[in-house]
């Protein structure tokens, strides 16, 4: 326990990386002995999941539950399309209604803060917005996939084993197939929310998250304060399928705390999490590959052409506010990040992961990548 393994007999005890360590220089046994099925404890063993009764009673916390002393709550308006920014704002009604503590202009849009957030939402339809057009007005998802499935030239190589094309003119038969997905919402049941207390150059925070050190980095990329100074509470979430990557949300809690100078619980309506969410991209994949007599894969080549997942998250540095964090550049500054995305925006790694780091072994191998830029 504690992640260190005890000799009871002895009192002694080491870490499981020093034991790791040193069972790495211990030869392979030959003839290993193996345990008995009669003496398995977990294996084979039907065990209740320990957070199960909680969730059916209720009990359960997820973040959208959480409640810290002092707490106020904030209803976030977004714009009718991603990217929108309010022009115009006439708030005065929505300051009169009950409960209300502020009507906040946000870089991304209003924030409404009340002492309970069903008084937030209620002043919030009394909040008229012009808008902007946004980054994405004119977008035509129908068009974007016909240019895409038009644009046959090559991309960028990403992985080139023996000679694939060679190969598939001389395969009988090779089999020639373009898959497509659409731009996807990934829609958890529990709306993006976060509680932000700010103290000084400090801040706590509670969240429903996939990634703390992400909400940890963005929470004090948004506030001006090191990351070592944000602590991160993870709740459990009502579903995250990669949205929850992402702390976009967790950057506007955090500035809406700063600016009333009290904890503050806000919440993302379902229209805001559909039309402001990070979609999985729309991707037109072609394929041709060939198998010989036997069955087995002797050739495959991949053109990949999707929006680059990292390319957009150079965006979010540059307004900003760091959006996503991965762990590997933890404690870099923008900059740095942004070195590391411009590298990486010819070929995004995520685009052909799968294809291009495929266990199979296929001698003629040729990965393509192809961006597509969905802004007008």
């Amino acid at each position: 326990h504690g992640g260190r393994v005890h000799h009871e007999a002895s009192g002694r005890s080491l870490g499981y990386g020093e034991l790791t360590r040193a069972a790495a220089r211990r030869p392979v046994p030959s003839s290993p002995a193996i345990k008995a099925p009669a003496q398995f404890r977990w294996i084979g063993k039907r065990n209740a999941r320990v957070d199960a009764r909680a969730k059916v009673t209720g009990k359960a916390i997820y973040g959208i539950d959480v409640t810290v002393p002092g707490m106020v709550c904030a209803h976030a308006i977004h714009g009718p399309r991603y990217g929108a920014r309010a022009r115009q704002i006439r708030a005065d009604a929505a300051r009169r209604s009950p409960g209300v503590i502020d009507v906040l202009a946000m870089p991304w849009g209003v924030a409404v803060v009340a002492a309970k957030y069903w008084q937030a939402l209620r002043a919030a339809r009394l909040v008229e917005i012009e808008w902007d057009d946004g980054h994405t007005r004119g977008l035509d998802t129908a068009a974007l996939a016909r240019d895409a499935r038009a644009h046959r030239s090559g991309g960028a190589p990403v992985r080139d084993d023996g000679d694939a094309h060679v190969a598939l003119r001389r395969a009988r038969g090779a089999i020639d197939v373009v898959y497509e997905v659409p731009y996807l919402a990934h829609a958890p049941l529990e709306p993006q929310n976060c509680v932000v207390s700010v103290k000084g150059s400090s801040a706590e925070v509670w969240v429903p998250c996939q990634v703390p050190t992400v909400i940890q980095e963005t929470v004090a990329d948004a506030l001006g304060i090191s990351s070592d100074d944000v602590v991160v509470h993870t709740t459990l979430a009502g579903g995250g399928f990669g949205r929850r990557l992402m702390g976009d949300y967790a950057a506007q809690a955090a500035a809406i705390a700063k600016a009333i100078r009290r904890p503050v619980k806000m919440i993302w309506s379902r229209e805001s999490d559909m039309t402001q969410g990070f979609y999985r991209p729309a991707a037109i994949v072609s394929m041709r590959g060939a198998v010989d007599d036997k069955g087995r894969a002797t050739a495959l080549a991949v053109h990949s052409r999707s929006q680059p997942l990292m390319l957009d998250q150079a965006e979010g540095f540059r307004g900003g506010q760091a959006t996503w964090m991965p762990a590997f550049v933890r404690g870099l500054g923008a900059r740095s990040m942004l070195s590391l995305v411009a590298a990486n925006t010819s070929v995004d790694m995520f685009s052909t992961e799968g294809a291009a780091d495929t266990p199979y072994r296929i001698p003629n191998l040729r990965v393509e990548y192809t961006p597509i830029q969905a802004r007008i």
